[in-house]
């Protein structure tokens, strides 16, 4: 290496650094090369001499990710330091995880790095797992998500920072699960509860007590209705196809057959018709987690498999709205106030087993909690948005999730 190079280095790493330190703030896009270069004291120039762009910078920053997250999972003693290990990593590359999530979309070369870290850590945090082969591969991607999900809310704002008490949890559910009493788990038949609306027995009530965001209403003749739901339907299609930044009115209009005079008969902007959608997705949410506690239990495996099916129902407007959530603070409150809200009722739940004896007492309530959120929030993300864990049955990741819940993986299946 040249003396040149060598003297190199040191700017280069504090390029590296302080890209990290503006991507955790602002994400992705947030992040501009002006305030990186002003944060470490060098001309946009000087940057172009390691760098030849901002994708350049963030490909960099998730090999240096993948780099230390693996080495640091390789010198755990066992899984509640691996846990421990690689929610300190996700933290310290906090604007490297929010650029990932902002970023990976199918068929980019985002996703492509973000599958590749994920491979990698699977791999060496399933090492610490005492389970046989056969439920170590489903229970380790779990885990990863989940504990690099916290790592996101914690950095986005959506939750206060109390990593080590979520994974010393987290740990206890692995190996007890959070019912421990076998004799008193209900029977799977009672756990499978209908979902549906329609399905809805009786005495239950809605599981999250939140009031979805009100949407402006469609017209009420029937020839306007029609044109109203054809634009929001022309819109999800765009939305999906560009992305809410690169969705114009003339690409809704197209693809509805109509004027762009009549998309703004109906809608302000393109944001007016997101939000429209966005209240309808949050009704749904509502509506379909209408699950009752089984015998003083969470429904775990049925409200997994509702949260699958609300979903697919809604997917292009879930990737828009996952994709906005790290670039727009406005955005973020409608998911922060119906997580807050989800997260309480488990709480609640979860309290309710300890006092009457059939939950152990010995974890934390309100992180357990957050863990079931974090789940939940992770598994769909990753088969859902990503399209990821398409060799795992939806069947099989609900079945683990439950298992981490009710009886743990100390004792055999």
């Amino acid at each position: 290496m040249t003396s040149r190079a060598q003297d190199g280095i040191p700017t280069r790493q504090a390029i590296l650094g302080a890209a990290e330190r503006c991507m955790a703030e602002c994400g992705f896009a947030g992040a501009r090369l002006a305030d990186i270069t002003a944060a470490v004291g060098v001309t946009t120039g000087a940057l172009y001499r390691y760098f030849p762009g901002k994708g350049a910078l963030f490909a960099e920053l998730v090999d240096l990710f993948e780099q230390d997250a693996v080495e640091s999972l390789g010198r755990s003693e066992g899984l509640a330091e691996a846990m421990r290990r690689w929610l300190s990593a996700a933290k310290s590359h906090a604007g490297t995880v929010r650029a990932l999530f902002e970023l990976a979309r199918p068929g980019t070369g985002e996703i492509d790095r973000f599958a590749r870290l994920r491979g990698k850590v699977v791999e060496a945090f399933g090492a610490h797992l005492p389970v046989p082969d056969e439920e170590r591969l489903v229970l380790s991607r779990v885990l990863v998500d989940l504990l690099l999900h916290c790592a996101l809310a914690i950095s986005a704002g959506w939750s206060a920072d109390r990593a080590a008490q979520l994974a010393g949890n987290l740990a206890r559910l692995v190996g007890n699960g959070l019912y421990a009493d076998e004799t008193s788990v209900p029977p799977r038949s009672e756990i499978d509860i209908a979902t549906r609306p329609h399905d809805i027995r009786p005495g239950s009530r809605p599981f999250i007590q939140w009031k979805p965001a009100e949407g402006k209403e469609g017209p009420r003749s029937t020839r306007g209705q029609k044109t109203w739901e054809s634009v929001r339907r022309a819109a999800l299609r765009a939305f999906e196809d560009h992305g809410l930044a690169g969705t114009t009115a003339l690409d809704i209009s197209r693809i509805a057959g109509v004027s762009s005079g009549t998309v703004y008969r109906y809608f302000l902007d393109k944001e007016d018709i997101f939000r429209s959608l966005q209240a309808t997705a949050e009704a749904d949410i509502v509506r379909e987690t209408h699950l009752p506690l089984v015998r003083g239990r969470l429904a775990i495996r049925a409200t997994l498999l509702a949260y699958f099916e609300v979903y697919r129902r809604h997917i292009a407007l879930f990737r828009v709205w996952q994709e906005l959530l790290q670039r727009r603070a406005e955005a973020a409150e409608p998911w922060i106030g119906m997580r807050a809200n989800f997260v309480d009722a488990l709480t609640k739940a979860i309290r309710f087993g300890q006092q009457v004896g059939i939950a152990d007492a010995g974890c934390d309530a309100s992180a357990v909690g957050e863990i079931y959120s974090l789940c939940d929030e992770s598994v769909v993300y990753t088969r859902l948005i990503l399209g990821w864990d398409a060799d795992l049955s939806d069947e099989r990741v609900a079945t683990c999730v439950e298992r981490l819940f009710i009886g743990g993986f100390s004792r055999p299946a």
